[in-house]
């Protein structure tokens, strides 16, 4: 019971167990503990060099320890080398674990999954005594096995699941309301498959806006096989067929706001997906409950429900249309 494979699967199966229990997203999640999964590798290849164990061949270059009598090769250095080139790969791609840019939720663990297991796979050539099947490494079946998951997860994330992606899109205006919100629906029905549209309400003014200023809000559900920052472009340029000044913050005749993009995490040019707004604002989250009543947050995996009860937002809201299967009555 204290071998660390033995640790490592009541670990995993415990942090699985507590994931499910608090309906944790899955890709999410595991893209957060991808650092962590890095240090525990770390910290596996050190303690093997410590204790000597899964020492390396004998060899003559000048980089080879002493070990058992003989010199051989520093397998674990090795690993760490490689290792230390991976994370530095990350801390790049991620500004120091700040930023994902548009990467779809999972890429990130499964490209750190891949690195590890093609590690693993390179090191273990070098290692001197191998648990075999036949002529066959197991640790090298195992990691070649989880390297092939790896990529293919990779290739359905990045290619076959981006043919259907439901966004969410928040509607809003105060300038003719009622004309603009009619308007952008229009144009965006001309452009994306709207699934769901919610009633639209009356709404008191926050963030930037002056006190006692009024808006119209609605929440969308569209269709869309468009990367974020190609949606991103196209809904910015309806808001300026409509008119949107971007530096006017008085007069709005429609802003266009992406809530969630499928069930993805990430951050793209200073946007955070999910939109931070939606457990903040009541404009927000009591339409998308309207539409979407059984919504869980990408990220953290609250209930619609659990959200509008701990939001501090006390702005009044009124429905003042309603709808049906998302069409007004």
């Amino acid at each position: 019971m204290f071998e660390p494979g033995f640790g490592l699967l009541v670990g995993g199966l415990t942090a699985l167990i507590f994931a499910q229990k608090k309906q944790a997203p899955l890709w999410p999640t595991l893209d957060t503990l991808t650092p962590l999964m890095v240090f525990l590798y770390a910290g596996i290849q050190i303690s093997d060099l410590a204790a000597g164990d899964h020492y390396g061949l004998s060899t003559t270059l000048p980089w080879g320890i002493q070990l058992w009598n003989e010199v051989r090769h520093p397998v674990q250095l090795y690993a760490l080398l490689l290792l230390t080139i991976l994370v530095i790969w990350i801390f790049i791609q991620t500004r120091g674990l700040k930023f994902t840019g548009f990467l779809r939720s999972g890429i990130l663990f499964n490209i750190i999954l891949a690195g590890l297991s093609s590690i693993t796979l390179l090191t273990r050539a070098f290692v001197a005594s191998k648990d075999l099947i036949g002529r066959l490494d197991i640790s090298q079946l195992f990691a070649l096995l989880v390297l092939v998951t790896a990529l293919v997860i990779i290739y359905v994330l990045l290619f076959k699941s981006q043919q259907r992606i439901e966004v969410m899109i928040s509607l809003g205006s105060n300038l003719d309301p009622v004309h603009h919100l009619a308007a952008a629906l229009n144009e965006i029905k001309k452009q994306f498959r709207v699934r769901l549209a919610s009633s639209l309400y009356q709404t008191e003014g926050v963030k930037d806006a002056k006190q006692g200023m009024q808006f119209l809000n609605q929440v969308i559900e569209i269709e869309t096989n468009l990367p974020y920052p190609e949606l991103v472009a196209q809904l910015k340029q309806i808001e300026k067929e409509l008119g949107r000044d971007p530096k006017n913050r008085e007069s709005i005749p429609v802003d266009l706001d992406i809530i969630t993009y499928n069930k993805d995490v990430f951050t793209c040019n200073g946007h955070q997906i999910p939109d931070p707004d939606l457990q903040r604002y009541r404009y927000i989250a009591q339409p998308l409950a309207e539409i979407a009543p059984t919504f869980r947050h990408p990220a953290n995996g609250r209930s619609i429900e659990k959200i509008l009860s701990s939001i501090e937002d006390k702005s009044q809201i009124t429905k003042i249309t309603e709808v049906e299967n998302g069409l007004e009555k």
